[in-house]
């Protein structure tokens, strides 16, 4: 976010920035869901019930979890980080793990309620063996996963299940981006609800319908009693989600071709990239919308420095490495949601930049 502000900053002088760093979608929200929000600010501008309006979690149950769940089974929030900060502050234990590269907010978070965090290399070869070693009371996934859009695969879920429950830990597993899977896919974690009371599933509609700002996710759990604490603590820290974003969204059922079009065009950025760059072929993404990618093989050791000096003297945004852990200081996050025209152009930018930088 802090790049994205340079960026939009330099944008707001005049400058010509190609913007590779967000994670947002560069469509507009469909039209379905902004009538129906329009349609809410005229009928639904009040209060809310402090778990989410009714019909929507049934239709999250029904449409998005194939009944595997139910409506009470779901606590809608304002956004998945809410969701997060909610079971990270009520579950018990203090240990959190996290396999890395991850999303910087999980480390964050787990500060933030005063658990210690502890990350996990995934990108070492005996990294399940090292988390079955690990003591933890919590761990966090993410599939397809930011930075790398890594998804894992059902045997490796199945392990990761197993480990958590020698454990006795706590699952949280996000699939904020599980709409966009490509070659490689796998199912929702929600196939091991009814086996593990500990597992709770983060999600919304953010990303894939568009709606980043509409700040509406939701969290998904057959843990009853902790639910049940979340919607207390929800109902004292932010009353309830927003109603108006609860009844834009009742409408996503219908838009599932819309969404359908993200995904390919997604996809079809995805090996836009990889035209560009046959370099970063051999860490194309399995689904998300974001490369991450080393630089050292271009002779860069420190992202942090290049990404600062590619945004101010080459007008390209990018994400360092360090924000997805300690061991990537020569990695780059680079997100492919945008337009593909302008896609390209950041691209050949970045290519410029990399060749004059190492000479």
């Amino acid at each position: 976010m802090s790049v994205t502000r340079d960026s939009q900053r330099m944008k707001k002088n005049g400058i010509d920035v190609c913007t590779l760093s967000i994670g947002d979608t560069h469509f507009t929200t469909p039209l379905k869901i902004q009538e129906s929000a329009k349609n809410a600010c005229s009928a639904h501008t009040h209060y809310g019930n402090a778990q989410g309006l009714e019909e929507l979690r049934s239709l999250i149950a029904t449409h998005w979890y194939d009944k595997k769940v139910t409506n009470e089974d779901i606590c809608l929030t304002p956004g998945v980080k809410q969701g997060i900060y909610y079971l990270l502050s009520l579950l018990p234990g203090k240990r959190v793990c996290v396999l890395e590269p991850a999303w910087l907010g999980y480390q964050a978070i787990t500060q933030l309620v005063g658990k210690d965090f502890i990350p996990i290399n995934r990108y070492k070869p005996q990294w399940l063996e090292t988390l079955r070693k690990t003591p933890f009371d919590i761990l966090i996934i993410c599939t397809p996963n930011n930075p790398d859009g890594y998804i894992f695969s059902s045997e490796e879920q199945e392990l990761i299940f197993k480990i958590a429950s020698e454990k006795n830990a706590a699952l949280i597993v996000d699939e904020i981006y599980g709409k966009f899977q490509y070659e490689k896919s796998a199912s929702s974690f929600v196939t091991y609800m009814d086996k593990y009371p500990s597992l709770f599933l983060i999600d919304g509609f953010s990303k894939a319908y568009a709606m980043t700002g509409f700040r509406l996710g939701f969290i998904a759990t057959k843990n009853s009693e902790l639910l049940s604490q979340c919607v207390t603590m929800q109902e004292h820290i932010a009353t309830c989600p927003s109603t108006i974003a609860q009844y834009a969204a009742i409408r996503f059922p219908e838009v599932q071709d819309e969404v359908a079009q993200f995904v390919m065009q997604y996809e079809e950025n995805r090996n836009l990239v990889a035209d560009v760059f046959p370099e970063f072929a051999a860490q194309k993404p399995d689904g998300g919308f974001y490369y991450f990618v080393d630089l050292q093989p271009f002779g860069i050791e420190q992202s942090l420095a290049f990404s600062h000096k590619l945004l101010n003297e080459f007008h390209v945004a990018v994400v360092p490495g360090d924000a997805y852990g300690e061991p990537f200081h020569s990695w780059i996050r680079i997100s492919f949601s945008i337009d593909p025209v302008e896609l390209t152009k950041g691209l050949e930018r970045l290519r410029s930049a990399l060749q004059k930088i190492v000479r």
